[in-house]
C-alpha cells in the first residue's frame, strides 16, 4: 500500500509499505482496468520534461520595402535565430530537420490598397494563407502549423492590387517560427 503526502515545504511525497515502487490510480467505472504508474528506485528530477522548441526565430523589417502585385518579402533584422536558419538576405527559413513547425507572419500596409493575401509558402507552395480587403492602411496576419522535412525552404509572399510600401513600425511587420515538441 503506498500513500502519497503533501509536505510542510509543498512537495508531494510517496511513502510505500510495500516495497513495489508503484502508484495504481484506480480508473472510473467506465474503464475495466486500474492503471499503473511505476517509479525507478532512484529520485526522479522533472525539470526538463518536455524539451524546448527549437529552432526557433523572430524577424522584423526596419527599412521600407516597396511591393509591387506579388513578392517575396525580406524580413532584414533578427530579433533571434537560435539555428540561423533565416536569412534575412533573400527571407527564407531553411528547415534544419524533419517536423512540425508553428509559422506566424503579419503585414502592415503604410497607405490605401485594394486587397492584401499573405502568403506563407513552403517549397513552393502556399501552405497557409490571411486575407485582408481594405481601404485605409491596414494589417493582415497569418499563422499556421506545417509539416516540414529537412532543407525545405519557408517564406512569406504578399499579393497586393497595387504597389506599396510595407510599414516597419515596431511589431507590426514580421515573421517568426518554431518547431514544435513531439
Amino acid at each position: 500500500m503506498a500513500e502519497i503526502r503533501i509536505q510542510q515545504t509543498g512537495a508531494l511525497k510517496l511513502f510505500e509499505n510495500d516495497n513495489t515502487s508503484s502508484i495504481t490510480i484506480a480508473s472510473p467505472s467506465s474503464l475495466s482496468a486500474n492503471r499503473t504508474i511505476t517509479l525507478p528506485d532512484a529520485d526522479v528530477d522533472l525539470t526538463n520534461v518536455g524539451g524546448t522548441n527549437t529552432p526557433n526565430f523572430l524577424a522584423r523589417m526596419t527599412s521600407t520595402q516597396n511591393v509591387g502585385s506579388e513578392a517575396t518579402v525580406i524580413f532584414n533584422a533578427e530579433d533571434f535565430d537560435t539555428g540561423s536558419d533565416y536569412n534575412v538576405s533573400n527571407g527564407e527559413f531553411t528547415v534544419p530537420s524533419n517536423g512540425k513547425y508553428f509559422f506566424a507572419t503579419a503585414i502592415t500596409a503604410a497607405a490605401s490598397y485594394g486587397s492584401m493575401f499573405l502568403n506563407i509558402r513552403k517549397a513552393g507552395t502556399h501552405v497557409i494563407r490571411g486575407v485582408t480587403i481594405q481601404t485605409n492602411a491596414g494589417s493582415v496576419v497569418a499563422s499556421g502549423i506545417v509539416e516540414c522535412t529537412a532543407g525545405q525552404v519557408v517564406l512569406v509572399r504578399l499579393e497586393m492590387g497595387t504597389q506599396q510600401n510595407l510599414s516597419t513600425s515596431a511589431g507590426h511587420t514580421f515573421f517568426c517560427g518554431f518547431k514544435l515538441i513531439t
